[in-house]
């Protein structure tokens, strides 16, 4: 492939960003000739064909790959079938959608001989999905920590080491693009639990989300004193061991 001819799905933060980052580049391999959101009367201030229907896009002799960066976890999961099936090499970074089917996904792939292309969904700046399949493709994963989410952890650090209230420092996170305007996935943990299996099934060690089990808990401003105190810090943590019958266990902090 000389070119990549784009067909975006998701005008939101992140594929606007990629459409403004491509866009200064001026790299004339690389282009987005077409994008599918919900409502095209949000957008009309970009200057690309927009449909807010998929066909358009599968449809677009131009496009040869397929980007996903949608939040429908279930709407994802059928642009990824399709264009899979129809040959399209396929980016997704819905973590939802990829840890309820990966290796459904994986097998398609297989199937049609055509890419699937996952690495940014989970620690995608280390990375560690590309060192999982190529590195250690023969060898049984044991477990995995660690902390997995960046929104939770740049908040716990505000409040840690700036004394920063959590609404404040939430707020900071949602105006710096760290967090969602709604944060519940990554407070609560799910953006973790995702993050985890699509690493474990990467490992060879594919999990089922009924498998899981995870904790909430809660602390108040005199815990966080008493840990300054101490000098100890709080963060949450995500953990897989391989016990039995494949156990995963998560740990989180609701704040």
């Amino acid at each position: 492939m000389n070119s990549f001819r784009i067909g975006l799905f998701g005008f939101g933060t992140v594929g606007r960003g990629l459409y403004d980052v491509l866009k200064r580049l001026g790299t004339d391999n690389v282009e987005i000739c077409h994008v599918c959101v919900k409502h095209k009367e949000k957008h009309q201030d970009a200057d690309i064909l927009l449909t807010d229907q998929p066909d358009d896009v599968f449809q677009d002799s131009r496009v040869n790959f397929i980007v996903e960066l949608i939040d429908d976890a279930q709407a994802a999961y059928d642009i990824v079938c399709r264009a899979l099936r129809q040959g399209l090499p396929v980016v997704s970074g819905n973590k939802k959608m990829l840890a309820r089917h990966l290796p459904e996904l994986i097998r398609l792939q297989e199937e049609t001989g055509t890419a699937l292309l996952y690495d940014a969904s989970a620690c995608g700046s280390i990375p560690v999905i590309r060192n999982l399949e190529e590195y250690y493709d023969n060898d049984l994963l044991q477990s995995v920590k660690g902390i997995l989410n960046g929104s939770s952890n740049f908040i716990l650090s505000k409040i840690f080491n700036e004394g920063m209230s959590y609404p404040d420092a939430l707020k900071l996170a949602q105006d710096l693009g760290f967090a969602e305007s709604n944060p519940t996935l990554d407070i609560d943990g799910w953006d973790s639990l995702y993050k985890l299996i699509i690493m474990c099934t990467s490992g060879n060690n594919p999990i089922n989300s009924s498998w899981c089990y995870s904790k909430i808990f809660t602390f108040c401003t005199s815990l966080i004193f008493f840990m300054n105190i101490v000098n100890f810090s709080i963060r949450t943590r995500g953990r897989f061991s391989a016990v039995f019958n494949k156990i995963l266990f998560i740990f989180f902090l609701r704040l």
